[in-house]
């Protein structure tokens, strides 16, 4: 058990937390930070373009202040793209068919295996002439 140190001015956690969750619960803080990162940068950047937009208009801009510009809409878009391709693989996953997992021959899972055909069955049963129909066994 790891019992983090605790900054000046903050009260101390009553219930420490446990080693192994702590990798797990950072994964979890990284993907909720980046989620809400994505989020905050592509407002951002619809917002500077509106401003622009909304300030200066197409006729007043120098070529630098165009390409940069262009440039914004540009990544916005890809940006949303981005955000489509990922929604539509999502839906594409759940609709996709999937192979079953082999389960045979683990425990608790599927069904048993076969048990082989004793060879002292095999040894008493009659040869068949070369290139004869050997019919199916059955048991």
């Amino acid at each position: 058990m790891v019992i983090l140190p605790v900054p000046p001015g903050l009260t101390p956690s009553p219930v420490p937390i446990p080693s192994p969750q702590i990798p797990e619960l950072r994964k979890k803080s990284r993907r909720e930070y980046l989620a809400k990162r994505e989020r905050e940068k592509l407002e951002e950047l619809e917002a500077e373009i509106a401003d622009e937009e909304e300030l200066f208009g197409e006729e007043t801009l120098t070529g630098a202040e165009r390409r940069r510009l262009h440039y914004k809409r540009r990544l916005r878009d890809l940006a949303r793209q981005y955000k489509r391709a990922g929604e539509l693989e999502k839906l594409e996953k759940s609709r996709r068919y999937r192979i079953p997992e082999e389960t045979r021959g683990k425990v608790g899972g599927g069904t048993p295996k076969a048990d082989p055909v004793p060879r002292s069955v095999l040894q008493g049963a009659p040869k068949a002439p070369p290139g004869a129909r050997i019919p199916a066994l059955c048991l």
